[in-house]
């Protein structure tokens, strides 16, 4: 939600280009994410993200270059 995000369903979050929802735990009990472009309808991630910081730099890789902000491009050069 930090990240401009609206809670639409308690598993569903939307902002004006991607729609992030949380599937089924995994058999390690960890949750699993999908992002998915509303641009393409297209699922751009699947998989597991254990915190907020994760979230962030996955969600930096998944987006599209027009949407990125200056700090998340510093974020990706870091991450390499």
């Amino acid at each position: 939600m930090k990240l401009g995000f609206k809670q639409t369903l308690p598993w569903q979050f939307h902002n004006d280009f991607y729609q992030v929802t949380q599937l089924e735990e995994d058999s390690y009990n960890f949750d699993m994410w999908s992002i998915i472009s509303k641009r393409y309808d297209s699922v751009n991630f699947r998989g597991r993200i254990r915190s907020v910081e994760e979230f962030d730099l996955i969600f930096a890789l998944v987006k599209e270059d027009y949407n990125l902000t200056e700090q998340e491009i510093e974020k990706l050069k870091i991450a390499g």
